[in-house]
């Protein structure tokens, strides 16, 4: 359907926002750098919640599990906590 955003979209602008939000805590508001270890961690933690969340589904009537969803998830979370380390990094120079 011409003009309709993707599902894939949607899950990746929400988890590009969650991992803002794992960054911010991390970081006490931006306030402290993130490490590339930490970065990674991050990551991990947010894809770890996108396959928790891509299971659960599997219990709901009508929802059905995507690993497009999840890759999607992933991706997201991939570009909000890269986004951030660059910001971080840039501030520190």
């Amino acid at each position: 359907m011409p003009g309709r955003v993707s599902d894939e979209v949607w899950h990746s602008m929400g988890y590009l926002i969650f991992s803002l939000t794992l960054v911010w805590g991390v970081t006490s508001g931006l306030k402290k750098d993130l490490t590339t270890s930490a970065a990674v961690a991050l990551w991990v933690v947010a894809v770890g919640y996108g396959m928790s969340d891509e299971f659960h589904q599997s219990f709901v009537p009508g929802r059905t599990t995507s690993l497009g969803d999840l890759l999607a998830d992933a991706v997201g979370a991939f570009v909000g906590i890269s986004a951030s380390w660059f910001l971080l990094r840039s501030r520190r120079l």
